[in-house]
C-alpha cells in the first residue's frame, strides 16, 4: 500500500495570508506522520508542488526539510504551476538533491513506468498525458480529465484521454469518475474552496480518499451587524463581506486579525449594475486607543507610552 497527495501551491497565499506557509507545511507533515504511523513507506505528489516555478529557497528548502524529517520514499511528478520551461522548473533543487544516492525524493520530469510497493505505475508528470505501455497497473498524471468538475464549478470539455485508469493532480476537488480520481489539494487554497481535504491511499487497484484535519480553514462570512463580527469563530480565517451601512468598531482589526479579507456590499441603485468594491483596510494604527483601552490590564503610563510610539511610527510611515 502507499499513499499519493495532491496539489501544495506552497506560497500560494502568502501575501494574503504571511503565516500560510508555516500552516501548508504544518498539514503536510501531520499528513506525512500520519501515513508513515500507517506503515507505508511510499508517497507520490501528484504536481504543483510550489505556486510558481521559482520559489524561495527558503521555501524549498523547508519543503525538503519536512520530506525528509519522515522515512518515506517520494516521486513526485511536475505540475503546470511547477514548469517555466523545458528546462525549468521550481523542483530543480529537490531534482539535484534527488541524484544523491542516500536521497529518498525522486522528481519525475518526463514518463516513466516504475514499480511501487508492488504495482507497476506509470508516472506521466506536466506536459505530458501519454497513454501507458502495455502491463501498467496504475497512471498517475497532472492534467485536466474530459468532463471532470473545474475548481470554478464548470466542466472540463469532452475530450479523447488516455488509456488506463489514472490518479490525478491539478484540480483542487477530491472527485473520482470513470477511469480517473482526483486526490484535490492537501489544503484550502482559495476561499472558494471547501473541506474535507485529504489523500489518497492505494491498495493495488483499490484507491480510497483519507480525510485530514489541516492546520487552517478558510471561510467566508456576511457581517450585518457587530454580533455577526463577534460571532466569528477564532479558529478560522476568513473572507468577509461588510453591509455598506454597518459602522465597525474602531478596533475592529486589532480584534479580528483572523479577517485577511474584507469587502463592501453595494446599495443596488436603479439603472446600476452590481458591482462589489474592495473595502479599504484601515491603516494598522487605526483602532489603537480603543484596543488599549478594551485591554484594561495595561496601567496608564503603559497605554500613554503605547500611544506615543504609534503616534511616532505613523509619522516615520508618512513622512
Amino acid at each position: 500500500m502507499f499513499a499519493a497527495i495532491g496539489d501544495l501551491h506552497l506560497e500560494k497565499l502568502t501575501k494574503l495570508i504571511p503565516a500560510s506557509l508555516d500552516l501548508q507545511l504544518q498539514t503536510l507533515e501531520s499528513t506525512l506522520r500520519g501515513i508513515e504511523n500507517q506503515g507505508i513507506r511510499h508517497v507520490v505528489l501528484l504536481g504543483d508542488v510550489m505556486d510558481n516555478p521559482y520559489p524561495a529557497q527558503s521555501t524549498v528548502r523547508r519543503f525538503l526539510d519536512t520530506l525528509e524529517a519522515r522515512d518515506l520514499f517520494y516521486h513526485i511528478l511536475l505540475g503546470n504551476h511547477d514548469v517555466a520551461g523545458v528546462d525549468v522548473n521550481g523542483l530543480d533543487l529537490v531534482e539535484w538533491i534527488g541524484r544523491s544516492k542516500r536521497a529518498r525524493v525522486r522528481v519525475y520530469t518526463k514518463p516513466v513506468l516504475r514499480t511501487i510497493d508492488g504495482v507497476k505505475c506509470w508516472l506521466c508528470p506536466h506536459p505530458y498525458t501519454t497513454s501507458p505501455p502495455k502491463g501498467t497497473e496504475l497512471c498517475f498524471g497532472h492534467f485536466p480529465w474530459s468532463g471532470a468538475k473545474r475548481d470554478n464549478g464548470s466542466r472540463e470539455p469532452e475530450r479523447p484521454t488516455p488509456k488506463g485508469n489514472w490518479v490525478l493532480g491539478d484540480f483542487h476537488t477530491h472527485q473520482t469518475g470513470n477511469r480517473f480520481v482526483y486526490a484535490g489539494s492537501l489544503t484550502q487554497l482559495s476561499f472558494a474552496e471547501r473541506l474535507p481535504k485529504g489523500y489518497l491511499l492505494i491498495d493495488g487497484a483499490n484507491v480510497t480518499f483519507e480525510s485530514i484535519k489541516p492546520a487552517y480553514r478558510l471561510l467566508r462570512a456576511d457581517i450585518r451587524s457587530v454580533e455577526d463580527l463577534a460571532a466569528l469563530s477564532k479558529k478560522a480565517l476568513y473572507s468577509v463581506t461588510v453591509a455598506a451601512d454597518l459602522k465597525l468598531p474602531s478596533d475592529w482589526q486589532l480584534s479580528h486579525p483572523n479577517i485577511v479579507r474584507v469587502d463592501a456590499s453595494v446599495k443596488k441603485r436603479k439603472n446600476d449594475v452590481f458591482m462589489p468594491s474592495v473595502f479599504e483596510l484601515e491603516g494598522p494604527l487605526d483602532g489603537l486607543r480603543a484596543w488599549l483601552k478594551k485591554r484594561g490590564n495595561l496601567s496608564k503610563s503603559e497605554r500613554i507610552l503605547a500611544m506615543k510610539e504609534a503616534q511616532l511610527l505613523h509619522k516615520v510611515l508618512n513622512a
